[in-house]
């Protein structure tokens, strides 16, 4: 189930649509909530929350974390590059990655903490980290997906100008992932060790 929330205020809710998607075939049912408008530039403001139903919080996490080293499969990128930090973000577990998002080279530092649900993606100008973070989330009751940014010293929201609907799609990109990595481990006819990695 995918429940699109805008900008996570009340006063938004209404101008939400309702979807009803029925199970036929294979498809899998969802009931979900949509913004009645997709216009490309509206920006994501103060962040996307997804409601997920149908796929565990485990799950979520690993494909949530394919985000990291894999972002094409979520965003319209090219030229991935990743590796190990330095300095003080090495420190702290991150990644360095670089990434060319609409033309534009974006470099960012990467901290994931699995445990928490939570990945922070703080963009890097040289070795100078910027004041601003996005953050991908799990929440757990209920299940959703948020993505957002903050500002790093307040932990406060800020607007973000990102496109709505390109955070949308990667978050249900997401829970695709995760509920097809559920359906191949329930899968009795694949079995791994036929296929080594």
């Amino acid at each position: 189930m995918f429940v699109a929330r805008s900008s996570l205020h009340r006063r938004a809710l209404p101008r939400l649509l309702s979807v009803r998607c029925s199970k036929s075939g294979d498809e899998l049912a969802c009931l979900g909530r949509r913004r009645a408008t997709t216009s490309s530039d509206e920006a994501a403001g103060l962040g996307v929350s997804v409601d997920v139903e149908g796929v565990g919080r485990t799950s979520l996490i690993k494909a949530m974390m394919n985000a990291i080293d894999m972002p094409e499969r979520f965003l319209p990128v090219t030229s991935v590059s990743v590796r190990a930090a330095l300095g003080h973000a090495a420190a702290e577990g991150a990644l360095w990655r670089r990434v060319v998002l609409d033309g534009a080279p974006m470099t960012e530092h990467v901290y994931a903490n699995p445990a928490a649900g939570e990945i922070r993606f703080v963009p890097v100008d040289g070795e100078q980290e910027g004041v601003l973070e996005v953050v991908h989330e799990l929440q757990r009751s209920p299940l959703r997906i948020e993505h957002y940014q903050r500002d790093r010293v307040t932990l406060q929201r800020v607007h973000w100008s990102a496109p709505r609907p390109r955070i949308v799609a990667a978050i249900e990109a997401t829970v695709q992932l995760a509920k097809a990595a559920e359906a191949e481990a329930a899968d009795t006819s694949f079995h791994k060790k036929e296929f080594p990695s």
